[in-house]
């Protein structure tokens, strides 16, 4: 029996646009999505009669992502296959940071090399992006200008910075912050923030970075705006990463990005280096 071992990896949102709702349900964004070199470990094996799942996560099968891709991925290739999953679950859940779609976007990637199906990228983000409107970055990782409902993925190039994170160790509902969203909100410039991480400027990048969900989130937890606030205070630019709450900080200094983390492990349990620092 083999099996096969990934690190499956988390990103934040470098600003967040929700821009319009769609007659699908889904709504229109823009973001750009930074991979980050934190992780949950997963093994896959074959050895198993249908589906079967090893992980400490008190939710139901049904409600799973990694469940929900391999659904995904039997009904569009008229299948039912074997997949035995392990997970051993190292990043916070409902956190803002797809820790659960990158653990489905990696089970995709699996069954489509286990079983010889061989799908190319496009065709595989085709019939995912119905699963969840990260799949189709969660498939590609890296570093995009990510559009539409997050399917319309643009690569984009700067020198990877340091990133904190901070998750206050409670979920926040993704469906709710859509539901209570004010549409009406100026735009996000992502030409600025784009041109701000190429010419890491770190104060540039503080004027123009904003996640619009912010506003609904903060009035609900207001630890956040305050964990925000200082993480600019140790000279970072911040935002709240997709829906919430973990909020990150982007830094260019070492040592203040040091500092701040030093600061705020004292205060939290879950506060995470993000980037790679070697």
């Amino acid at each position: 029996m083999e099996i096969t071992k990934v690190k499956s990896k988390s990103k934040i949102n470098i600003g967040l646009d929700v821009i319009s709702k769609r007659d699908d349900g889904y709504h229109n964004i823009k973001t750009i999505m930074h991979e980050l070199n934190l992780f949950d470990e997963m093994e896959f094996s074959t050895d198993a009669q249908g589906f079967e799942i090893i992980s400490d996560l008190n939710i139901k099968k049904e409600d799973n992502l990694i469940y929900k891709a391999y659904r995904g991925f039997c009904d569009y290739v008229g299948e039912d296959l074997n997949l035995k999953v392990r997970l051993n679950k190292l990043l916070p859940m409902g956190a803002g940071i797809a820790g659960g779609t990158f653990n489905g976007a990696e089970t995709i990637k699996y069954l489509n090399k286990a079983y010889g199906y061989n799908m190319k990228l496009d065709e595989l983000i085709s019939f995912s992006k119905k699963i969840g409107a990260d799949f189709p970055y969660c498939l590609t990782g890296g570093k995009c200008l990510a559009e539409g409902i997050g399917e319309i993925l643009t690569h984009v190039n700067y020198s990877d910075p340091y990133v904190l994170l901070i998750n206050p160790g409670y979920e926040v509902s993704t469906k709710e912050v859509y539901e209570n969203l004010n549409l009406s909100e100026s735009r996000v410039d992502f030409d600025k923030i784009l041109e701000a991480l190429q010419n890491k400027n770190i104060s540039e990048l503080s004027h123009y970075l904003k996640n619009n969900m912010e506003d609904y989130v903060f009035k609900k937890h207001k630890e956040l705006d305050i964990i925000k606030d200082r993480m600019v205070k140790f000279g970072g630019a911040s935002a709240m990463s997709g829906s919430g709450p973990t909020i990150f900080g982007i830094f260019c200094d070492r040592d203040l990005l040091m500092d701040a983390y030093k600061y705020f492990k004292d205060r939290y349990k879950n506060v995470y280096l993000g980037g790679n620092y070697e």
